[in-house]
């Protein structure tokens, strides 16, 4: 869990982990070719959970950790890019996600970095 953001990063519930299989399953029809947007996505987890009474609603934020927990699992190659999520086993296209994920800790770090001149 991250501090400020303790609910939005709060460890998947039962629900949610149920819910990957789903996400799995929509995400695996979507390559580099075809993304999907992320409101896409939660439409089709929400149409799912509403067509078998599931007592949820995915929003955009809990989507990027069910993500999360599919790449850091090693489940799925989950890409994220401007044009959406989609599957890949294309190599470079993984490592591209990769470069991508750590120069985005690495601005992160960065920020934390600047603040720490006001402590």
């Amino acid at each position: 869990m991250i501090k400020n953001f303790e609910e939005i990063t709060a460890e998947l519930t039962a629900v949610e982990v149920e819910l990957l299989e789903v996400l799995k399953e929509h995400l695996l029809l979507h390559d580099e070719t075809r993304p999907c947007k992320a409101y896409e996505i939660v439409n089709v987890v929400n149409g799912y959970c509403e067509l078998h009474n599931i007592p949820y609603r995915l929003h955009e934020s809990r989507l990027r950790k069910m993500v999360n927990a599919l790449r850091s699992t090693g489940t799925l190659p989950v890409i994220a890019t401007a044009k959406g999520y989609f599957v890949s086993y294309n190599k470079q296209i993984i490592a591209d996600q990769i470069d991508s994920l750590c120069q985005r800790a690495n601005s992160i770090a960065s920020c934390a970095s600047g603040l720490q001149i006001f402590l």
